[in-house]
């Protein structure tokens, strides 16, 4: 499938929730880690290659982290979200110690943001004391309104015409583009 996103063009092959059988496959796979760097270092027509993952710690995303070169990790801003991180961070050291060097952050995502939450607020500061060492983003505002009209497969263009919100969480995403953006100036 191709889409138009911000002047990009992208190639966009969506996820399946039969993956899900691989996870056990991969398990038994020896070298199972190490496939789907195997599959995409074949590839040379892409500048980039984006691997969306559900967030759980799963062989599958254990077989994203290998085969990426930068993790942008979106978070919601909920207590249990933020803990969670902890443990992401814990796994990425892992991989990064065993499977691939060259694995480092782009930066951590903050989403569904509710400028009006005192927890939201809190916990947005907790993301914060990691700034030290990764890139954290301005927060992507929550949207019911934005997240009705994506379940009805509105088109990005009808969505900025019609949500102010959509307008904000395309300006917070096009802050990563633009750091996606650099990677290939590099």
């Amino acid at each position: 499938m191709r889409v138009n996103f911000i002047d990009a063009e992208f190639n966009f092959v969506p996820s399946n929730p039969s993956l899900e059988a691989y996870n056990l496959q991969l398990g038994a796979m020896v070298g199972g880690e190490r496939l789907l760097y195997r599959i995409l270092d074949d590839i040379s027509s892409y500048d980039f290659v984006l691997i969306d993952t559900q967030p759980t710690l799963s062989k599958l995303v254990i077989n994203a982290l290998v085969a990426a070169d930068k993790i942008l990790a979106p978070v919601e801003l909920s207590y249990l979200s933020i803990g969670g991180l902890t443990l992401l961070i814990s796994t990425i050291a892992d991989v990064k110690e065993l499977y691939n060097r060259n694995l480092s952050w782009l930066g951590i995502l903050p989403v569904k943001y509710e400028k009006r939450s005192r927890i939201v607020k809190k916990n947005m500061e907790r993301l914060k004391v990691l700034e030290k060492h990764v890139k954290i983003y301005p927060p992507v505002p929550k949207s019911i309104a934005l997240e009705r009209l994506l379940i009805e497969r509105v088109s990005i263009e009808e969505l900025v015409k019609k949500l102010k919100s959509a307008k904000e969480v395309l300006s917070a995403y096009e802050n990563v583009v633009k750091d996606i953006e650099k990677l290939k100036e590099e």
